[in-house]
């Protein structure tokens, strides 16, 4: 699987320096239903808040990415989604549009990031009366536990 990922890459630390720990958060920025429509999740912006403060555009991220990843410092932090989401569905050429949805669950408010490990957050979703979830992996299917 392929990811968009930000963060610490290119940084090493001074020769002698204590060497800095670092967890990953994992967000999808593509999904799938039942009937294989994909769709993707655009057009607002990704606030992180905790021991690092990160803010991105997911309009700017690359769109063909599945899977946001960015790196961060160990512990506590809130996200939110800020601004006018979109959600658009691909049609049978390959074109994405716009499409009517409605949040059914937030944003994992509260996300703990540990050290070597990655933090998953997800997005639900109603689009034309079927519920789906913004899942990092396994597929990124509509409804249940995967």
């Amino acid at each position: 699987m392929s990811a968009a990922s930000l963060g610490g890459c290119g940084d090493e630390d001074p020769p002698g320096a204590e060497p800095v720990e670092v967890g990953s958060l994992s967000m999808a920025l593509s999904a799938s239903d039942d009937s294989d429509h994909q769709y993707r999740l655009g057009g607002c912006t990704l606030d992180v808040t905790g021991p690092q403060t990160e803010r991105f555009d997911l309009q700017r991220v690359n769109l063909e990415e599945p899977t946001l990843e960015l790196d961060l410092q160990p512990g506590d932090y809130v996200l939110m989604l800020d601004g006018e989401c979109v959600i658009e569905q691909q049609d049978e050429d390959g074109v994405y549009a716009p499409v009517d949805f409605e949040q059914v669950a937030p944003l994992s408010p509260e996300v703990q990031v540990l050290s070597g490990e990655i933090a998953e957050v997800t997005f639900g979703f109603n689009v034309r009366g079927g519920a789906g979830v913004f899942r990092p992996g396994q597929g990124h299917r509509q409804g249940g536990d995967q």
